[in-house]
Formats: structure tokens, C-alpha cells, sequence
């Protein structure tokens, strides 16, 4: 059966193939346009935030194609298109999926084309979303930050002139930043876990990481080596530091030189350069989002604080304060001023969450850290919405 002039000859073709091997990482069946037009819409977000991918319509999960009804004519396919159009809408930032057809016998599939976008992540009414295996599903915090993370170190703004001395730099100031993270926690509250337990499971890593920028020969033409070193040397003091009663004192006081030789770096080799306003974006719309989250979090709570979602957002509370205090250290103008120590504060307090202890008081405990955390998120909206009438952030806080 010869192939309509507006369907793809080539996708037609691999219609059997792409049928036969099931869902995958790169692949969705949808047997029709879902009735939720969100469903869509997150499955197309997920696509955009991790990986290029298509989406099937008029194929079951089984892979038999099923058909979409009413698509043999032209005016049914432009009014389809229209509705994935709109569809497209929902995800923010924009994109751009590309919409194609195939045929099986009588029986008309869409082929939704959609690449990997250029943001860390998009989203669907604030929600982030991430395609995992075989299934589409919201982000989790720590999802949000390691793609944040992974944008300023990996990423290539326009105009860049040397994108290599920018990934030096980009993943010099996020190690920077985690070790003056930790130098910044109050001196109570370092020396308890899991704070306490950081350095033996992370900070050789840090060093590590800070040598192997080092090494590299364009950290060396930036002048970072020595500086890289001195940093990991004084991190690599505090991993090797025994940990006995009545040596806190000393403890702290190496804690202190290796956050001394972060911030004198940082000060020295990254403060004085600026993210671009495509990222600075991206960074507050992150903020704006991990808000949000919170706010939901401490809802769900609060409705019952005997279940998992109090411990759920205990755990969260302690993700997005990481990633807060972490990116508040970052050389951009959302956090110049005193708008980086506000929020570092308030960074601190959802991380001390973890700290609080729990007793068997008919729930007294839970409903005072609940209300702890629902103060500390809203101070973080107070700092959106302060710097959005600043004219600071991007992003207009809601």
C-alpha cells in the first residue's frame, strides 16, 4: 500500500521496528491523545529534560498499533496538531517538539519528535519532570540541583569565547561553594550528624575533585593550580583529623582554614566573573521552583505528621537548603549585596531541620518543626518577592 504524500515515508517504514521494542528511555506509546492534556504535556517535559525522545500516538503499551480516530483527514491532522500545539504550551521553558505521521495499512500513528532542550530542566504547572527507563516522573529535589549543577559547569552561553576556562571555573566555584557551605553551619551543629559524618564521605571527594581540576593544564593558564591545592590540602587535613572526646576545638579550627582557603579563592579567582542572563534565569526560576516545593512539602505534612511525609519533607527541607546555601556563594548578581547572606540564613535554618530530635509528645515536636519549616520557606518567598521588586530576580516571584 503506497504511503500518503503527508505521511513519512521513513518513519512509516520503522513504524514495525519502533513498535516492536517496546517503551524505553527514548520511546512512549500512547494509544491517543491523553484525555489529561497535562499528561502530555509532562511527558514532553520529561523528554526536554533529559534526553531526545518520541512519543507514539495511536500505539497501545503493548505496541500494537491502534490508530488515531478520525485522522485520515487533512483537516482532523491540523486540528490534532493544534491541540499538541497548544499541549506544547503548558511545558515551560518553550519547546519545540517536532509532529509527523505514519501509517500502518488504514490505521494513522503521531510521531512527536522531541529533543533534548538547552534548559536543566522544564516543567509542567512549576512541576520539573524527568524521563527514567520506561516512565516520565516529577524530579526529585536533588534531581533539580545535580541538572542545575551540571548546566553551570557544562554549559555554553552565547558568546562564550572560551568555554573551556568556563568549565574550570564553573566546577571550581561549585566546590567552593559545598566547602564553604560547610565552613559557613554553626559550630554546634557541624560537629553533630550527619554533618559530622560529612568529611569521611564526601570530603576526600572534595579534595579529590579540587586535584583533579588542578591537574588540568588550563586551570594551570587561569593561575588555579596552587590555589586548587592549598584548598584540597586544607579539606585533606580535616578528613585525616582524628576524631576523639575534647577534640572539637581543633576540629573546628581546621574546618575554619579549609573554609578560609575556599572563600579566599573564591574572592580571588570567581567572584569578579558574572553569570550570563540565560543562566541567572535558570538559577532563579530553580529557586522559584524549589520554593514551591517546599510549600507543597509542608503542606502535606501538616495534614498528618505521624506518616512519611513528614519525614519526606524533613529530607527535602535539608536538599534545598543544601542547594541554597551552595548557590548563594555563586558570582551572580541574584545573590550580590546582602541578598547571599539572607540567603544562606534562611538556607541554614531548613538544613538545621535535620537536627531537631523527635520525642514521643503526641506530636508537639513534629508540629514545631513543621512550623519551623513553613516560617523558613516563607522567608525564602519574602527574598523572592524582595528581589523581585528589586528588579534582581528574573523570574516574578507569584
Amino acid at each position: 500500500m503506497p504511503v500518503p504524500p503527508w505521511a513519512d515515508g521513513q518513519l512509516t517504514a520503522d513504524l514495525k521496528h519502533l513498535c516492536a521494542q517496546g517503551e524505553t528511555q527514548e520511546l512512549e506509546y500512547k494509544s491517543a491523545l491523553p484525555k489529561q492534556v497535562s499528561d502530555l504535556a509532562a511527558e514532553i517535559a520529561a523528554f526536554s529534560s533529559s534526553n531526545p525522545g518520541q512519543i507514539l500516538l495511536g500505539v497501545a503499551d503493548d505496541g500494537s498499533v491502534v490508530g488515531l480516530a478520525a485522522c485520515d483527514s487533512q483537516t482532523a491532522r491540523d486540528q490534532l496538531a493544534e491541540r499538541v500545539a497548544g499541549i506544547c504550551r503548558l511545558v515551560k521553558p518553550s519547546v519545540h517538539p517536532v509532529l509527523k505521521w505514519a501509517v500502518e495499512g488504514e490505521m494513522v500513528v503521531c510521531v512527536l519528535q522531541i529533543p533534548k532542550g538547552p534548559a536543566p530542566m522544564y516543567y509542567v504547572g512549576h512541576r520539573p519532570y524527568v524521563r527514567r527507563l520506561t516512565s516520565s516522573r516529577p524530579a526529585e529535589p536533588d534531581e533539580v540541583i545535580e541538572a542545575v549543577r551540571a548546566f553551570l559547569a557544562n554549559g555554553e552561553p552565547p558568546k562564550q569565547q572560551d568555554p573551556e576556562a568556563t568549565k574550570v571555573r564553573s566546577e571550581t566555584a561549585s566546590t567552593l561553594g559545598e566547602i564553604m557551605r560547610w565552613s559557613d553551619l554553626d559550630l554546634k551543629d557541624r560537629e553533630l550528624n550527619p554533618w559530622a559524618e560529612y568529611w569521611l564521605s564526601e570530603g576526600r571527594d572534595l579534595a579529590t575533585g579540587l586535584r583533579r581540576i588542578a591537574a588540568q593544564e588550563r586551570a594551570e593558564e587561569l593561575g588555579l593550580t596552587s590555589p586548587l591545592r592549598k584548598a584540597a590540602a586544607a579539606i585533606e587535613k580535616v578528613v585525616r583529623h582524628p576524631r576523639a572526646l575534647g577534640g572539637g576545638h581543633e576540629f573546628d579550627a581546621l574546618i575554619e582554614e579549609a573554609g578560609n582557603a575556599a572563600r579566599e579563592m573564591h574572592s580571588e579567582h570567581i567572584a569578579h566573573i558574572k553569570l550570563d542572563s540565560a543562566t541567572e534565569k535558570q538559577l532563579a526560576s530553580q529557586i522559584s521552583s524549589l520554593y514551591r516545593r517546599m510549600l507543597d512539602s509542608w503542606r502535606l505534612a501538616a495534614e498528618d505528621p505521624f506518616t512519611d511525609a513528614f519525614d519526606d519533607a524533613i529530607k527535602e527541607a535539608s536538599v534545598v537548603g543544601r542547594a541554597l546555601h551552595e548557590w548563594s556563594f555563586y558570582p551572580s548578581g541574584l545573590f550580590a549585596g546582602q541578598r547571599g547572606p539572607e540567603l544562606r540564613e534562611i538556607a541554614k535554618e531548613l538544613e538545621a531541620l535535620r537536627l531537631v530530635s523527635i520525642y514521643l509528645d503526641g506530636g508537639d515536636s513534629q508540629r514545631k518543626v513543621i512550623a519551623r519549616g513553613n516560617a523558613a520557606t516563607e522567608a525564602l518567598q519574602g527574598w523572592r518577592v524582595a528581589n523581585a521588586k528589586a528588579g534582581e530576580l528574573v523570574e516574578q516571584a507569584n
